[in-house]
């Protein structure tokens, strides 16, 4: 679920950003090889790279019944693995991180985050700065049930 959820968004945002896609009939199965766990490279130019990355940036998820976050957490580790793919050094990342924290309005609190970014990319691991950022910006859930909720918060921790 977790792989056709985000095959179906990152598709659809590719085709709507990249107008050379919007007729290619197997853009499906290439998304199905870069998803694959093997140490292919993807097959995406620079182009589309760039919109698959903004894609990733701009999306929103929200599993309305997360239980113990097993999907949520599913879709974090799916996410790291596609940005690992296609922005092997966090370079594009990071830029996207930090001009997100550059439209901060208030002087003291954007030199504040931006010092943050990149403190957390420069003394973390690679995927510190990729799960921390989903985490926090693109990764939602909600449960009826109050303990539900912390188990899936105890997930992610």
């Amino acid at each position: 679920m977790v792989d056709e959820s985000l095959i179906a968004y990152l598709e659809g945002q590719l085709k709507a950003m990249v107008p050379k896609l919007a007729e290619m009939n197997d853009l499906h199965d290439l998304f199905r090889e870069a998803f694959a766990y093997t140490e292919k490279v993807h097959p995406f130019d620079e182009e589309e790279v760039e919109a698959l990355i903004d894609a990733i940036d701009r999306c929103k998820i929200l599993d309305p019944a997360c239980g113990s976050g097993a999907f949520p957490m599913g879709i974090l580790h799916k996410l790291v693995f596609i940005l690992s793919k296609l922005d092997q050094h966090n370079e594009r990342w990071k830029q996207k991180q930090i001009a997100k924290a550059e439209q901060i309005p208030d002087v003291s609190a954007r030199e504040v985050a931006v010092s943050a970014i990149e403190k957390d990319f420069e003394t973390n691991d690679l995927d510190y700065g990729r799960k921390l950022y989903l985490i926090e910006n693109c990764i939602y859930g909600v449960d009826i049930q109050p303990i539900a909720i912390q188990i899936s918060k105890l997930r992610f921790f």
